[in-house]
């Protein structure tokens, strides 16, 4: 395989970019790409069905070798969600037979050792199976991620050091319960054993959902603060409304992979319990803030209630006659 500074001697490393109508986010996090000291990689862009001009302006890119390194543009014909983007390139990798795949959100700059310091604790202990990055807001010594918490019985999770000034308080490598998929780094071998990223979610907790079943099956999850990325903070998630939206998925898919974890397929109660608590505290939050579209809030918040119930997965659609999901209103776990 073709990379940049080809090595015979390095694992090759499948880099996987996902975008929908941000292809400046894109460029820059491509530029960024071009300073990896790692010697061998290929870089996949997925293209989730934009709306505006983003395939045309990649497809530009590619066409005139902007990049030195190699990279393959894939366009997705309907917008399936993170995990159906990702999905097109994860599967075309590991029939490729790359060593690594790394899930890498467009929104990002990476520092020049940022793979290189990823993959080097896989090749030092064999039971590693995803290792993760440091995570900075763009321009800031602010953290947005130093490690996931996840309880699998509630589908509560949360990010360890999210607005923290960093002081050196999470320099410390470790094994954690989850890695977000911003920056995540998992061998091909173990994608083959648990499969790709569950579809079902469509936004939001596939990344959740991916590390609980590489856990389960004995691999470790570690975080590595040595590996550095700048991350601009969702650029998939831009009007009021689609904010709004990012709570139904939030609530509605903790209780969804709860449910996938539980051993009671029928009535998990710590699952129940989160999800109520969930619906109650995001109807207080619209009481208590300053916020648009309160009653579209509300609206979804009910939504996710009744949806968690019936099991509903994939996207939300506003056709409430229906009430039904693309993907059939098709039941997980």
């Amino acid at each position: 395989m073709e990379t940049k500074s080809k090595s015979s001697t390095s694992q090759s490393v499948a880099i996987i970019l996902l975008n929908w109508n941000s292809y400046k986010d894109t460029q820059a996090c491509m530029k960024s790409l071009e300073n990896l000291n790692y010697p061998s990689f290929h870089v996949y862009v997925v293209d989730n069905a934009s709306t505006d001009d983003s395939f045309e302006q990649l497809s530009h890119d590619i066409f005139n070798a902007v990049y030195s390194y190699n990279w393959t543009l894939h366009a997705s014909e309907n917008n399936g969600g993170f995990a159906c983007g990702n999905n097109i390139a994860i599967k075309d990798a590991c029939q490729k037979g790359f060593s690594f795949i790394w899930l890498l959100n467009n929104d990002t700059l990476v520092e020049p050792d940022s793979l290189e310091t990823l993959v080097s604790p896989m090749n030092h202990d064999t039971s590693v199976g995803i290792t993760g990055s440091k995570i900075y807001f763009e321009g800031s010594d602010v953290l947005w991620f130093a490690g996931g918490i996840i309880n699998k019985r509630t589908g509560a999770n949360r990010h360890e050091g999210m607005m923290s000034v960093d002081r050196g308080q999470y320099d410390q490598e470790r094994e954690v319960d989850y890695i977000v998929g911003c920056s995540l780094l998992i061998r091909t071998d173990i994608v083959k054993e648990v499969g790709p990223l569950e579809e079902g979610y469509f936004l939001y907790y596939e990344d959740s959902d991916w590390n609980l079943k590489v856990r389960e099956r004995g691999w470790r999850v570690l975080y590595v603060p040595a590996s550095i990325i700048h991350h601009k903070v969702s650029q998939s998630i831009k009007t009021d409304d689609l904010s709004a939206l990012s709570t139904y998925y939030n609530i509605r898919n903790a209780y969804l992979m709860a449910k996938n974890f539980s051993s009671n397929k029928v009535y998990d109660l710590p699952a129940l319990l989160w999800l109520y608590r969930n619906f109650y505290w995001y109807h207080l939050k619209i009481i208590l803030r300053r916020q648009k579209n309160k009653r579209k809030r509300s609206q979804l918040i009910v939504r996710a209630l009744s949806d968690s119930l019936k099991g509903r997965s994939g996207k939300y659609f506003e056709d409430k006659d229906k009430m039904r999901l693309n993907h059939g209103a098709k039941k997980t776990g």
